[in-house]
This record gives C-alpha cells, sequence and structure tokens, in this order.
C-alpha cells in the first residue's frame, strides 16, 4: 500500500471535496429522518380515522330472480338484536320488463323485534323473471339482520335470501 502526502492545491482540493461529501452525506442522512416522521404521523392520522369509523348503514340482500306465474310475494324483514329501538328503512325494488317505483317503508324496530315490508303477489302475468332485491337502511346496522322471504305462489313454504 502506498501512501501520499497531499500538499497545496492538491490538498485544498482533496479537504473540499471530503468537506462537500460530508455536507451532502448529513444532508441526505436527516431525509430518513423526516421521512420517517412524516410515515409516523400518517400512521397516527389512519389509527385517528380508524377510530371515527362509523359504523355500516345499509344491508342489502344480492338481487335475485323468481319466474312465478302469478307474481310472487315478497317479504322484506328484519329484526333488531339491539336493546334500543330503531329506525329503519326497508326498500323492495322489483324489475319485471320495466322498472315500477320502489315500495319504502320506515319502520321503529323495538328491540327483539321482527318486522318487514310485504310486497305482496297480485294477479296479472308480469313479464319473467322478475328481478328483485331489498335494502334495509338505519344509522347503524351492527345489530339488524335481514332477508327477503319469496313465496312462489305455488308453496306456502318461502325461499330465504339473507341481507348482508
Amino acid at each position: 500500500m502506498q501512501v501520499r502526502f497531499l500538499t497545496g492545491t492538491k490538498c485544498r482540493q482533496a479537504v473540499l471535496s471530503f468537506l462537500g461529501a460530508a455536507t451532502w452525506l448529513s444532508a441526505m442522512a436527516s431525509f430518513p429522518a423526516a421521512a420517517q416522521h412524516k410515515a409516523g404521523e400518517a400512521e397516527r392520522s389512519g389509527e385517528s380515522r380508524a377510530a371515527r369509523k362509523q359504523p355500516p348503514t345499509i344491508l342489502a340482500t344480492p338481487a335475485f330472480f323468481v319466474n312465478t306465474n302469478p307474481p310472487p310475494r315478497i317479504l322484506c324483514s328484519a329484526v333488531n338484536l339491539g336493546s334500543t329501538p330503531r329506525e329503519v328503512t326497508f326498500t323492495l325494488r322489483l324489475r319485471y320488463g320495466f322498472a315500477p317505483p320502489p315500495a319504502i317503508q320506515t319502520i321503529t324496530l323495538q328491540p327483539n323485534a321482527i318486522a318487514g315490508l310485504d310486497g305482496g303477489g297480485g294477479a296479472g302475468s308480469p313479464v319473467l323473471p322478475v328481478r328483485a332485491s331489498c335494502e334495509f337502511q338505519s344509522s347503524d346496522v351492527t345489530l339488524i339482520r335481514a332477508s327477503a322471504s319469496v313465496f312462489d305462489g305455488t308453496s306456502s313454504v318461502p325461499q330465504f335470501t339473507p341481507a348482508y
């Protein structure tokens, strides 16, 4: 290994180069700390957003198809598993060839009570198949369980579709 001693101009250039590199390295070293600080702030704000998260407000059945004549009787029903009354808006949407306006009803659902919106069957011959769905809206549906019951006109035993 050979050691050289720097003198004069070369020494000054080497020292300035070293100082420049040291300055650049110290400046870059603060960036990861700043980035880490920003990441910590983002994580804390994400945690506070999670703490403020609102409860779910809608349950809905998947759209289902009924292919019966006479028209089916569809019952949208819900039960309140909580200990306080809940205002629940029931919406029954039907589509058979065209989309009639949805049937909407708001009910105060008492604790441990069941209520529903009956989209009773009727006379006539709709264009088949009938596409239907039920929606249930409240300020908090975490303690509400809901479903649609379909009576196809030929049987008194309904088919059930749960709401999610």
